[in-house]
């Protein structure tokens, strides 16, 4: 069962990635994908967190600019983290970061190279909010070809 598990840092994204672990381990899976795509209107931020070498904040950016390189600093330590555990259980992982439209990316990928399911955390975001801001694990959810497992 070829998997593909988003990965965005928050609580949701960590479960998601241990139900991910759980059905690898029962599929007998060797290798799962690890996916964060980012909208374009981060890309600043990405691009300089991987042309960065040390923690230090780079030059040239506000305050709220080195705020959230930073946050996307640690979305890739955290990322590590999960794929040191998957490793922990001879399970590898393929990272990718990507630029785009996440429901868009994730479903293209998805569908494109063939995997078998998506594994994906709910937010938890209810009433107006969702109605107002959308969902990603929704909108995965609604144009993806393949099986979604949502994660609460």
């Amino acid at each position: 069962m070829k998997l593909l598990v988003c990965f965005d840092g928050s609580t949701q994204s960590y479960k998601a990635a241990g139900e991910a672990k759980k059905l690898a381990q029962i599929f007998g899976e060797k290798e799962v994908t690890l996916i964060h795509v980012y909208p374009d209107k981060d890309a600043l931020y990405w691009d300089t967190v991987n042309q960065k070498k040390a923690q230090e904040s780079p030059k040239g950016l506000s305050e709220s600019e080195r705020a959230q390189v930073d946050k996307f600093m640690r979305i890739k330590k955290m990322a590590r983290a999960v794929e040191e555990d998957f490793e922990s259980s001879n399970i590898n992982v393929n990272k990718r970061i990507i630029k785009g439209d996440p429901v868009v990316k994730i479903t293209e990928i998805a569908a494109n190279e063939k995997y078998d399911m998506i594994v994906i955390g709910n937010r938890g975001l209810g009433g107006l909010k969702k109605m107002m801001l959308g969902s990603i694990s929704n909108g995965v959810i609604q144009q993806s070809k393949v099986n979604v497992l949502v994660v609460k």
